[in-house]
């Protein structure tokens, strides 16, 4: 499906561009529709997923099968340190890219594609024990390049690092990827969906990803119920019932898929020559059962199971369900193309239209009163659209930053934050302090720093739900003040156009066209871009508290020691060979831990209003910047300086003295009536066009 869908792109833009070349539409109408834009829009988009799992969960694994060759590390002893992008390439490579920005490459070579994995290996992952190279420190990420026919559809894969990892920073590296990707597959080891913790770190992750979505959608969240080749079906459904009920209130329709990333990547890595059927037999984990219910393994199977192994492994549901997504998140890419070309090609029509008219007119009148009335006319022209220049930006003005509006943009983003702030941190605290209570029921001496890891963790993905809760907040008043912003510059815009339409008209006699020129529904979708850009990337910085120093003495301050009872014990004790017993007071180390952990929340809520605030003072001037920019650019240098020079080369032309004769006038009028005709084709042609690619099936697209 995603490749189908890149290939109606490649369908789509042949066509288009053809088109542009043959029309030859004008400079104006070009630039008018910003129709260039779109087409680079349609041919340089990136659909871009992210694949996130516990540690363990079979990620790496998922991501080899997607790729057919067992590249990206799987060791127990290793995690992914740094971030690694999967993209298309014509042969194996790797850019290693640092933080100083310097840049190493590694060349894969086809014939020693094991080698390159261990050059992958070695810089993209951690391994405390036996390598003191700093990954986190010094590697920023690692694009590799594959022959992957998924990536040749402009998609790139995105290896992020585990959910509960044991390195600090991972937490945050793949918090800070959900807000950049267009689809999210959490990998899901079924052993883990009833653990407690499971549970609500995974319920904070999905309600994360939920949010990089400024309109709160989940159609781009996917779940892998993964190694079902591991486990009693049993098991599986158990797990699979047990997500539903994880994800019941925060995903609609939850897409869940039961896969085996490692049956589905032994059969590509067979079917690309990697390994051999022995190779399959050897493998004591392959096993499945038969059409009839007879197991099948080691030396039973044979090179005709290979199909079957991958049907079992099921992720080309995963990749359909995608591809579906794909196609509705992009389709609108074409539409959108095809509705700027017939727009472009109709106001070419227009101009033709008028350039008949103006013949005639020309033909027909005296030369020094026409030039006359076109002198009077340009006069009110260039006076009006100086009049709207005006109108404009006091509008723009008034809507967006004056503080004394109660309508305007910025006094309603200033009263949510400023207002609203400290209300949503109390909240905040309200839910922290009760999940906190219920965390230190389950402390004992020797798990209080993995309790504590688990509790600061969970506050981590509170805090930035908060902080995209907000910024979903604030975007929908933007949104909504863009919406009645740009509604008053088109009510004003379109008054001059049917004003200066009209004394057209009534001025030298030839009639207007009913369509605009101006297409307001672009320019509200170019301000939204702008602002969902703005929010790209708008994570504050981690807030973490360590309290793991303080433990050691914690314990040592609530452990007492005593003799052991018993008379034999007592004259034991007079020659210093006494039996000690060490009591440790739970009650009161956990009383401790809870002054540390009241200390640190108190702490991060003073922090977590600053950078709310910050995030305030940031948006605010940015907004105040981008808005009128836009206008600026897409309305007033775009759309309206193209419709002044448009009008002015009509207006042009009626002054132009220049006298034709009888044959040459009939000539003209054929040639511009030809012209009408050919265009008005076109735009038919066009609407058949566009149907005809949106309707095609995949087995035409890829077969």
């Amino acid at each position: 499906m995603i490749e189908s869908t890149r290939i109606k792109f490649e369908k789509t833009n042949e066509y288009v561009q053809n088109v542009l070349i043959e029309t030859n539409l004008s400079e104006e109408v070009m630039k008018s529709t910003e129709i260039e834009s779109s087409l680079e829009r349609l041919n340089n988009g990136i659909f871009r997923i992210a694949v996130v799992a516990p540690f363990s969960a079979g990620k790496s694994t998922f991501i080899n099968s997607l790729l057919g060759f067992d590249l990206l590390s799987t060791s127990i002893l290793v995690e992914t340190a740094a971030i690694t992008t999967v993209k298309y390439g014509e042969t194996p490579r790797a850019d290693i890219n640092y933080h100083d920005g310097s840049q190493v490459v590694i060349e894969g070579n086809p014939d020693d594609l094991y080698g390159f994995k261990a050059e992958i290996k070695r810089y993209t992952t951690v391994n405390r024990e036996d390598d003191e190279f700093e990954v986190e420190a010094s590697i920023a990420s690692v694009d590799v390049y594959w022959p992957i026919k998924l990536c040749k559809s402009g998609v790139e894969i995105v290896d992020t690092p585990g959910l509960f990892a044991q390195h600090e920073s991972h937490s945050g590296i793949t918090f800070n990827i959900l807000n950049s990707v267009n689809a999210v597959i959490f990998i899901i080891d079924p052993t883990t969906v009833g653990e407690v913790n499971f549970m609500k770190v995974i319920r904070e992750y999905v309600d994360n990803a939920k949010r990089t979505t400024l309109d709160n959608s989940d159609k781009h969240i996917f779940f892998a119920v993964n190694k079902i080749d591991q486990y009693p079906e049993a098991e599986v459904e158990k797990a699979f019932d047990e997500l539903l009920k994880v994800l019941d209130g925060i995903v609609m329709a939850p897409k869940i898929f039961k896969v085996s990333s490692y049956f589905c990547l032994i059969t590509k890595m067979y079917e690309q020559g990697f390994i051999d059927i022995n190779d399959i037999r050897r493998d004591e984990t392959i096993k499945f059962v038969d059409d009839e219910g007879f197991p099948v393994a080691g030396r039973a199977i044979e090179e005709r199971d290979v199909p079957i192994i991958r049907e079992i492994s099921n992720i080309q549901s995963v990749y359909d369900s995608l591809g579906i997504y794909f196609e509705e998140k992009n389709g609108y890419l074409i539409s959108e193309v095809f509705q700027k070309l017939n727009r472009a090609v109709e106001l070419e029509l227009e101009s033709v239209e008028k350039n008949t008219e103006i013949e005639k007119k020309k033909y027909t009148e005296d030369s020094g009163v026409l030039k006359e009335k076109v002198d009077n006319l340009t006069k009110v022209f260039k006076l009006e659209i100086t009049k709207l220049r005006i109108n404009i930006e006091e509008l723009v003005e008034e809507r967006l930053s004056n503080s004394s509006n109660r309508k305007s943009i910025m006094y309603k983003i200033r009263k949510l934050y400023n207002s609203n702030v400290l209300d949503m941190v109390e909240n905040l605290d309200s839910e922290l302090i009760r999940e906190w209570r219920s965390s230190k029921r389950q402390i004992k001496k020797n798990n209080a720093e993995e309790i504590l890891d688990n509790f600061f963790g969970l506050v981590d993905l509170k805090i930035e739900n908060m902080k995209f809760q907000t910024n979903q907040t604030s975007f929908s008043i933007i949104s909504k003040g863009i919406e009645k912003l740009v509604t008053s510059c088109e009510e004003l815009v379109h008054e001059i156009e049917q004003n200066f339409n009209r004394l057209f008209e009534i001025e030298l006699g030839i009639s207007q066209s009913k369509n605009s020129f101006f297409d307001f529904d672009e320019l509200l979708e170019e301000l939204k871009q702008e602002i969902e850009n703005l929010y790209k990337g708008n994570a504050a910085s981690e807030i973490k508290e360590n309290i793991d120093s303080n433990l050691s003495s914690l314990k040592s301050k609530n452990t007492t020691i005593r003799r052991a009872p018993g008379v034999f014990n007592l004259i034991k004790s007079i020659f210093g060979k006494e039996k000690n017993i060490k009591e440790f007071n739970r009650d009161d180390f956990v009383v401790d831990i809870e002054v540390e952990v009241k200390l640190a929340l108190e702490e991060l809520e003073a922090e977590l209003t600053a950078i709310l605030r910050q995030m305030s003072t940031r948006l605010y001037n940015k907004i105040d910047t981008i808005i009128p920019e836009v206008i600026e650019e897409h309305l007033l240098e775009v759309r309206v300086q193209n419709y002044i020079k448009w009008q002015q080369n009509q207006l042009n032309q009626l002054a132009t003295e220049q006298k034709r004769s009888k044959e040459q006038y009939e000539l003209l009028l054929l040639e511009l009536n030809e012209k009408q005709q050919e265009l008005k084709r076109l735009i038919q042609k066009n609407r058949s066009v566009y149907e005809e690619i949106n309707t095609l099936k995949e087995a035409e697209l890829v077969g």
